[in-house]
Formats: C-alpha cells, structure tokens, sequence
C-alpha cells in the first residue's frame, strides 16, 4: 500500500508496532494511522529534527512501546505511547545529524555524520557515545544489531 504524506512534504520511514503505523518525514512531520487509510498529525516535542531520516520500535523491554525518530538535530523524539505524543531526548545527543536507528542487544543504536554510533539501553532516555573498532570518522547512514554483533555502514564502506 502507498501513502502519501498531505501535501508535498517527503516521508522518510515507516515503522509498525503495537497495532499503530508510524510514518516520519521532512519538515519534522509525524503521521500515525491504525488501519493505513486514515492518518493523523502528530507534534514532536520540544526541539525537534528538521527532517527525521529514521524510526524504530521496540516493545518489550522498557516495560511500555518504545518508537524512537531520529534525523537532522538538534533532538531525538521518543514516544512510549504508540506515536501519540512525543518527548525530545537531549541527554547525551549533541547535534549531530543521525541518519539511522535499530534496535538489539538490548538496546537502541543509532549512528550519524562524523562516524557518530551512540547507544541507549534505557528506551532512548540517554544516550552513550560507543567507540566502533573501525569504524570510519565519515558518515554512518545504516546501523543494525544482532544478539552479539553491531554492524554500521556509510561513507567509505
């Protein structure tokens, strides 16, 4: 099934969790639907990413759905209520521009310019800087995480 976003606005990524879809977009766009027909606008909290690149859901391990979107800075946006409302997550974020988000190991991932790979094991409230054997100090725009392996890719292999 297609969906387009009201307007011309360019959406990004999708996620489904907890009977909702999550779509996230340019201009900081959030639109959650529970059949796919009918969608809603939703308003990021705080400081939020002028274009959210990436989004990902976990529901189990905090204890309540976790959805996560990230993008251009300055802030992830963190929701544990199936997308309906959204909190900015400033603690251990800077302003990097975070191009992906996965989840394992326990945790989120999320990588970005400058060969950024941050962690959070607490549902995305704060975020670790993670050192990656390797990995290039260019762009990251592609991170996923198995029981025992982070892989991350971008610029320069």
């Amino acid at each position: 099934m297609l969906f387009r976003s009201p307007g011309a606005v360019a959406l990004n990524a999708i996620v489904y969790g907890d009977g909702h879809y999550i779509a996230v977009g340019d201009g900081g766009v959030i639109q959650v639907s529970d059949d796919m027909v009918v969608w809603t606008a939703k308003t990021a909290g705080g400081a939020y990413a002028k274009v959210f690149d990436a989004i990902a859901y976990h529901d189990f391990l905090f204890g309540s759905p976790t959805v996560i979107a990230v993008g251009e800075g300055p802030a992830i946006q963190q929701s544990t209520d199936g997308g309906d409302t959204w909190t900015a997550i400033e603690n251990g974020v800077g302003s990097t521009y975070y191009r992906d988000i996965g989840y394992g190991r326990t945790a989120f991932w999320l990588c970005g310019d400058g060969g950024i790979v941050k962690r959070s094991m607490d549902g995305g409230t704060t975020w670790a800087t993670m050192m990656l054997p390797g990995a290039p100090a260019t762009a990251l725009y592609g991170v996923t995480a198995s029981s025992t392996t982070i892989i991350v890719v971008g610029a320069g292999g």
